[in-house]
Formats: C-alpha cells, sequence, structure tokens
C-alpha cells in the first residue's frame, strides 16, 4: 500500500483546519486595570488553545478567534474564553468565563471589551453603555 494518498488529506486537513473564514472573527480585548496583579487568560476555539497569556497590570491584549461570532452547529464546540488572578486578599481558585460563543455570540458580533480589576471580570455592554460584571465560578482543591 502506498502512503501518497495519505499526504494530500494530510495537507487538506491542515490547510482547512488553519485557515479561518472570512468576516468570522470575534476580537475580545482584554485589559488589566489592576494595580499590582497579573490577569490569566485561556482561550479556546473548540478544543484548541487559540490564546494563553499573563497580562501585566496597566496592558492589554486582544485576541482574535475565528469562527467565534456564531452560535455552534451541531456538533461544534463553542470558543470560551476563562480567565483568572491571584488578589493579594488570597482568593484562589477562582474562574471567570468572560466570552462563550454559544451565548455572548450576538453581544459580540465583532468584538467585546474585558476589563480586569480588583474585584473581577468585567464585560462592556455596548447596549446599555455599562460594565457588567461577569460572575465568578469557585472549585474546591
Amino acid at each position: 500500500m502506498s502512503p501518497q494518498p495519505i499526504i494530500p488529506i494530510f495537507i487538506l486537513l491542515l490547510t482547512t483546519a488553519t485557515i479561518p473564514r472570512l468576516g468570522s472573527a470575534t476580537t475580545l480585548v482584554i485589559k488589566n486595570e489592576q494595580k499590582q496583579n497579573l490577569a490569566y487568560v485561556r482561550c479556546y476555539n473548540g478544543l484548541v488553545i487559540a490564546e494563553e497569556d499573563a497580562i501585566r497590570p496597566g496592558k492589554q491584549i486582544t485576541v482574535a478567534l475565528p469562527y467565534a461570532n456564531k452560535a455552534p452547529g451541531k456538533g461544534e464546540l463553542p470558543a470560551l474564553c476563562v480567565g483568572a488572578y491571584n488578589p493579594s486578599h488570597g482568593r484562589h481558585n477562582v474562574l471567570y468565563y468572560f466570552y462563550d460563543s454559544s451565548k455572548d455570540f450576538e453581544r459580540c458580533k465583532s468584538d467585546c471589551v474585558i476589563q480586569v480589576t480588583d474585584t473581577g471580570f468585567n464585560r462592556w455592554n455596548a447596549e446599555k453603555r455599562v460594565w457588567d460584571m461577569v460572575p465568578p465560578r469557585t472549585w474546591l482543591s
């Protein structure tokens, strides 16, 4: 059996997995407004880590998530972004799920602004022109 048919199939899979559809990206701008704590961010496009970063105080990052501005289709996994920080007052094991394409695709058609403060993660609500608090999720270790 010749290995030649496997190579074109592999190339086809590789190119279709890495080429984003035009006009189908959501951009997240994540700003760390804290004075002294790092903010940790991890975004997934399905099962693939699209971005993983530690944001220094006073800095921001921009994350483009292809395919994230639509509700996941049947059998598709949503794009997710989760954040955490280690506040000086000792609250550990707290995660903030600040973007989920299965819920936020309408709200964040083109971009979303996320702010990290000493009290948690907040998402800009352009419709109401206010910051909405992202509820934390705590787990036991």
